[in-house]
């Protein structure tokens, strides 16, 4: 129970995260901030990307990519690091909840 609330949110967050990108993208296309094919090759590079990641820690890995190809979705990476650190203290602290309810028994 507990891991598919994890994987629910894990889900949730993926989901905000493209959304996000989405939003960023569209924002990039109305103020011009890459010509046409840059923003074609930057979502082609999202789309591809996005959808291999499959945990947490490779959705931050996918956004330090991102980052390092185009700096200006840093905010978004940031923010994301430390969802994944919730994450990750979630299911440790989960862990060790479930050892210790296993030695009980």
């Amino acid at each position: 129970m507990a891991n598919l609330q994890l994987d629910e949110s894990f889900a949730k967050q993926k989901k905000d995260i493209e959304l996000s990108l989405a939003r960023t993208m569209l924002t990039f296309i109305e103020k011009g901030t890459y010509t046409y094919e840059q923003s074609q090759e930057i979502a082609r590079f999202i789309l591809r990307e996005i959808g291999l990641a499959k945990t947490p820690e490779q959705v931050l890995s996918f956004l330090e990519k991102l980052t390092l190809k185009w700096p200006v979705f840093e905010n978004l990476r940031g923010l994301y690091r430390i969802k994944v650190k919730d994450v990750a203290n979630s299911r440790k602290r989960m862990g060790e909840v479930s050892q210790s309810l296993a030695s009980l028994v």
